[in-house]
């Protein structure tokens, strides 16, 4: 009696699938040829999507269609904001067209990113940039790129400079996507721009202060859910509060909701407690004339 045939897939077939995908030079490395493609593609094992290109079914996930859209061009390096959204970036998550580039010849080009030849950072922000001319946004993916030290201030030039002028070439990266759109929030409302990660004490670290030469002392902490939630993480930022406000510092606190549901609301709050402290502004800048005259009285 004739041995059954064996329609699964092997491990090296099932290794070299890419989301999903496999091409004829995949599954021939994998030590299948033309006659055992075809089996278990009649067995449903494959199903040919077209010329040399096969779907695993059941294996495919949400970057199954580029896989597909690039399956028969390995060399492929994706920019753009299908680039971003490959690196993880800050808004950049949505489906996008597949936009292909042709980056310089060489080393050093284009870098791995889940079995795609993507960009480099400060290319993948350039394009980001031409394709959408949304400066909030690539200013978000910018935040990200810094804050997980995938790029480097010095790297961006040329068309990126009307990101880099509105944010300033000197500040550290923001903490989280929250904290920039609180950022992309005041600049929109005409507020002035506070410092990022600023010391208070040895121990203290605010995540923006507006100093009393704008109507301050005042520090703003942005709350998420991932890093704020339960009774320890609580119970710190209770003390720490308490700690700031001792020190003579009004604060205010917003979570993401805010910034994104309610911008207005958050700009006009921190509006508000700067108004406040513009009397206390006003009041000490009249103290050291008022003590210089008293020095000099007889």
């Amino acid at each position: 009696m004739a041995r059954p045939f064996d329609q699964r897939l092997t491990d090296a077939a099932t290794e070299r699938a890419r989301h999903g995908v496999l091409t004829t030079a995949d599954l021939t490395a994998a030590g299948l040829n033309t006659r055992a493609v075809t089996r278990r593609v009649k067995a449903g094992v494959l199903r040919r999507k077209q010329h040399g290109v096969y779907l695993v079914p059941g294996a495919t996930d949400q970057w199954t269609l580029l896989a597909l859209a690039v399956a028969r061009r390995p060399e492929t390096v994706l920019g753009g904001r299908t680039a971003a959204a490959l690196w993880d970036l800050d808004g950049c998550d949505r489906p996008a067209p597949v936009l292909l580039t042709r980056p310089d010849r060489g080393k050093g080009t284009s870098v791995e990113r889940r079995g795609f030849q993507v960009t480099l950072p400060a290319a993948t922000l350039a394009g980001l940039l031409r394709r959408t001319g949304d400066l909030d946004l690539v200013e978000r993916a910018l935040e990200c790129f810094l804050r997980r030290r995938l790029v480097r201030m010095d790297e961006l030039t040329g068309t990126l400079g009307c990101v880099l002028n509105r944010r300033g070439r000197h500040h550290p990266a923001t903490e989280s996507d929250a904290e920039t759109l609180f950022v992309q929030v005041l600049r929109r409302a005409g507020l002035p721009d506070p410092v990022r990660q600023h010391e208070l004490g040895d121990r203290c670290r605010l995540d923006f202060w507006f100093g009393p030469e704008v109507g301050g002392p005042l520090a703003v902490e942005i709350d998420g859910a991932a890093t704020h939630a339960g009774a320890g993480p609580l119970q710190y930022d209770l003390n720490r509060q308490n700690h700031v406000m001792l020190s003579g510092v009004s604060v205010l606190r917003f979570t993401h909701g805010d910034v994104t549901e309610r911008p207005g609301h958050t700009a006009q709050q921190v509006r508000r407690a700067l108004q406040a402290g513009a009397p206390r502004l006003a009041l000490g800048s009249m103290r050291a004339p008022m003590a210089a005259l008293s020095s000099e009285a007889p």
